[in-house]
């Protein structure tokens, strides 16, 4: 009779001639001969475990990405919030990249809804947004707000508007004496930001909007004869220095002259854009 082992041990000490794994039985196959065994020299058996302990001597970053390198395997790390993972060619390994107009390479980066500023005479922030750097590299970037104002306060009043944009005010101008009434004046603030010929050198323009009259529906009167609009402030411009490859906050300041429970400013709705070619 030929004598079969059931494990390792056996073989060792009674037969120790020619084996091969398939002479174990099924049984020891698929327990004496897993990664806890050691002597009989053999890779451990494949688990999930096993894979992601051996991926782990790569890297052990979140959110890193495996590729083939020169000459090994190696990791690349994640990139900045927006970024876009990009293939440099045959013979280059993988990057990741700001895309011309920001992340996502244009379209909205921020959205906002409503926000009160009332009964107050510090400057309050109406609006702000980091912007990520390199977002203006190849683009410009437009905001748009709208909402209403209220001056209730039984005397005409001003407030004060300023643009910023990293350490920079683009702009800081106060209105006109703006006159009491229980009626809510709509208003619209479109801001436009760019790099002109380099990367720290930005151009701004802006325009404040107001509502005015009635309407069927809605508020504004559409009926003002052309050429008679007198709701356009003058066109506000603003220069910077600063360093657009960087993040930079994008900021719009309100400050009423004085306060008061019946004296407020309320943004809507408002949206960042990112616009590139």
């Amino acid at each position: 009779m030929t004598f079969i082992p059931r494990n390792f041990k056996q073989w060792r000490e009674v037969d120790q001639s020619t084996l091969k794994l398939d002479d174990f039985a099924a049984t020891d196959d698929n327990t004496d001969l897993d990664a806890s065994t050691t002597k009989h020299g053999l890779m451990p058996k494949w688990t999930s475990a096993l894979i992601s302990a051996l991926l782990d001597l790569i890297s052990t970053t979140r959110g890193a990405i495996l590729y083939r390198g020169s000459s090994a395997w190696s990791a690349l790390n994640p990139g900045t919030n927006g970024d876009v993972l990009t293939s440099n060619g045959t013979g280059a390994d993988p990057s990741y990249e700001t895309p011309s107009g920001g992340p996502g390479g244009g379209g909205a980066l921020d959205v906002v809804q409503a926000l009160a500023i009332d009964d107050i005479a510090t400057e309050e922030t109406l609006y702000t947004y980091s912007v990520p750097g390199n977002t203006i590299a190849g683009g410009v970037l437009r905001l748009t707000l709208a909402g209403d104002y209220l001056n209730n306060s039984g005397a005409s009043r001003t407030f004060t508007l300023r643009i910023k944009y990293g350490a920079t005010t683009l702009y800081d101008d106060a209105t006109a004496s703006i006159g009491a009434t229980a009626v809510r004046r709509n208003w619209e603030l479109q801001v436009t930001l760019g790099n002109t010929a380099s990367t720290n050198d930005q151009w701004m323009t802006a325009k404040w909007i107001w509502g005015s009259g009635t309407a069927t529906a809605g508020q504004g009167d559409f009926a003002l004869t052309p050429g008679a609009l007198t709701t356009f402030q003058p066109l506000m411009t603003g220069t910077a220095a600063e360093d657009s490859t960087a993040s930079k906050t994008l900021a719009v300041t309100i400050q009423h002259s004085t306060n008061n429970a019946s004296l407020e400013i309320i943004r809507k709705i408002g949206v960042l854009e990112a616009l590139a070619p």
